[in-house]
């Protein structure tokens, strides 16, 4: 049987996206799984709780379902600020979440987007580790 192994980097982790009140936390691994795109498109299924990210080259028109991604990356991480977007995917959530939650993303290639499966999601002790976490790019 052949295997197609991706080996764990474990200097940039799995790729996590966090939901915070003001918007979307990307870490270094997800970046480098969209492909550190100029932009973003941002989707959600409420049924299925999936919240999908595609990512929009320099040469595509941008346009109001398009959010700056590559300006926003910093220190490792992107952080883009959507307030509404978040509060309108928090109606769907069964339990309420305090400050932040955190879930692992995946490539998709038949959406050509980084899926996130929300149902998987985990809340965020401190918020402040998930933004710089010590001793990554320092």
């Amino acid at each position: 049987m052949d295997y197609n192994f991706e080996w764990f980097d474990r200097e940039i982790g799995a790729p996590t996206v966090t939901i915070a009140e003001y918007g979307l936390i990307f870490n270094l691994s997800a970046i480098m799984t969209l492909g550190e795109p100029e932009g973003i498109m941002l989707g959600f299924d409420s049924e299925q709780l999936m919240l999908a990210v595609r990512p929009v080259k320099g040469e595509e028109a941008p346009n109001n379902v398009t959010f700056p991604f590559k300006e926003r990356i910093n220190r490792g991480f992107a952080r883009i600020n959507t307030k509404d977007f978040v509060r309108y995917i928090k109606q769907y959530f069964p339990l309420p979440f305090t400050k932040s939650i955190r879930c692992v993303a995946r490539w998709d290639e038949d959406n050509n987007a980084m899926l996130v499966d929300l149902t998987q999601a985990w809340e965020d002790i401190d918020l402040e580790e998930t933004v710089s976490p010590p001793g990554l790019f320092t």
